[in-house]
């Protein structure tokens, strides 16, 4: 998928889940797009996973280096926001707990979106990297477990934006 294809998606997404805030709740939505992340910012990050990143979720961070209040109190996840304290140790909570269930697939996750207190995370699961670089990217809830299983990055978002379609249409009929 090309880059201007990413971006289409994400602008698609982002007016999605705006247009459902006004209609459900009557007010806009919080959350933001960053800037692009610096070829800095990506070799960090890559030096964190040990590998390179899978391509269609560099694609975007070539876009956005993160998008706060991506889903509730989850932000799709920043090199800053994942390196600070309060992030770091929540993540290292659910490293722990999931080590604690056997949960190998998760404690050795690359997680991208995460909230200080979310019970939902998702993850790249780099036990899936395929020839290509992808990497399969993992809803995961501390109550559910795996909640969805994706073959990338721009899979993820488009399921994304599937749901938000779909609340967005629900509120219409809703309103009708």
């Amino acid at each position: 998928m090309t880059i201007q294809a990413i971006n289409d998606l994400v602008v698609a997404l982002f007016q999605s889940q705006r247009e459902y805030w006004q209609l459900r709740f009557g007010r806009d939505r919080h959350g933001e797009l960053g800037p692009p992340a610096t070829p800095e910012e990506l070799g960090r990050l890559e030096g964190l996973l040990s590998s390179p990143l899978p391509p269609s979720y560099r694609e975007f961070l070539s876009l956005h280096r993160d998008w706060s209040r991506f889903i509730g109190d989850a932000h799709l996840l920043s090199l800053d926001q994942r390196n600070s304290s309060t992030m770091a140790t929540h993540l290292n909570a659910l490293r722990g707990l999931a080590e604690e269930n056997g949960d190998r697939a998760v404690a050795d996750g690359f997680v991208i979106v995460a909230g200080e207190a979310s019970q939902y995370v998702v993850y790249l699961d780099v036990g899936t990297r395929r020839d290509d670089g992808e990497m399969d990217v993992v809803e995961w809830s501390f109550d559910d477990g795996e909640v969805g299983r994706y073959p990338d990055f721009v899979a993820y978002l488009q399921h994304q934006l599937d749901v938000s379609r779909r609340l967005v249409a629900k509120e219409k009929r809703t309103e009708a």
